[in-house]
């Protein structure tokens, strides 16, 4: 059992040391937040509270030719109640698939894509209709020991259409204690070393999903849910031990949106609502590698 785990840590740094240098990389993580309802939009009635979970974990391998392999499995979950819409499922569930491939190149570059398999769709009845596939083609180039840049694109098969978004990156270790990395638009963090058991920083962070729903009132059109928001956030760790990490995270959202749409009417919303934004609160416990 110590030989698999020291494997699977070992194949978590070279991968990590090849492509991102990121400081941390986390192996095993459950996260849970809530977003209390901020009030009704006055012209919508539309107060919202949301509720969303992730846990998940990731395995790597590495090939003969200094190629890896890192595989991934992670269950999410998404609770929204409204007063102002009766057509929104409060209960909405994803099962995701990633499978990586890193492929290092000459000089400092490095390459790496993503296959990436999901079914998204209401919890009990969650694989009717709801595949999704899509992935990720970064490159990676390190400036410096302390500066790595990247770029590249994403895409996912989402039930409103084809969603596809450049990519652009940075690993930055500033000082000693002060990190900056993340790939834009989906995420960037500033993290921040009080103490060997205690870290604080800020995060800003993308969600963009869709979720397979029941036909509300259009016919035998295959319907769905879009959730968009973006998380401006303070975050905390504190490392109860070397590799167990409590995080909490607090903020607010931004642009909140939250709409129902059918496959036919490709970007038409039958109900398309500016949902009021309000405050975020995230905890998670985490197995995470230190790489620096």
């Amino acid at each position: 059992m110590r030989n698999k785990i020291a494997l699977i840590i070992s194949g978590i740094l070279v991968l990590s040391k090849n492509l991102e240098a990121q400081p941390y990389v986390d192996i095993i993580s459950v996260k849970a937040s809530v977003s209390p309802s901020s009030g009704n939009d006055e012209t919508r009635n539309m107060s919202v509270q949301n509720k969303h979970y992730i846990a998940g974990a990731v395995y790597p391998f590495k090939l003969k030719d200094s190629s890896k392999i890192i595989l991934g499995l992670y269950n999410e979950g998404w609770i929204i109640k409204s007063k102002g819409s009766s057509g929104l499922s409060n209960d909405l569930r994803a099962l995701i698939i990633p499978v990586g491939f890193v492929k290092p190149l000459h000089g400092k570059w490095s390459i790496a894509t993503t296959l990436i398999s999901r079914w998204n769709g209401e919890t009990n009845n969650m694989f009717n209709k709801s595949f999704q596939v899509g992935g990720t083609l970064v490159a990676a180039c390190k400036k410096d020991s302390n500066l790595t840049f990247r770029f590249g694109a994403y895409y996912n098969s989402e039930f409103f259409g084809p969603f596809i978004i450049p990519l652009l990156g940075i690993d930055w270790k500033i000082t000693q204690k002060d990190n900056l990395f993340g790939l834009l638009p989906q995420q960037l963090t500033y993290e921040h070393k009080l103490s060997g058991k205690f870290y604080w920083g800020a995060v800003y962070r993308m969600v963009n999903n869709s979720f397979r729903t029941r036909s509300y009132g259009t016919g035998n059109s295959p319907s769905f849910v879009r959730i968009n928001e973006m998380q401006l956030l303070l975050s905390a760790d504190l490392y109860l031990s070397k590799r167990i990490v409590f995080n909490v995270e607090a903020g607010h959202s931004v642009f909140r949106k939250i709409r129902l749409g059918v496959d036919v009417a490709k970007k038409d919303y039958y109900q398309d609502d500016d949902v009021n934004d309000g405050f975020l609160f995230k905890a998670g416990l985490l197995y995470r590698v230190r790489l620096r």
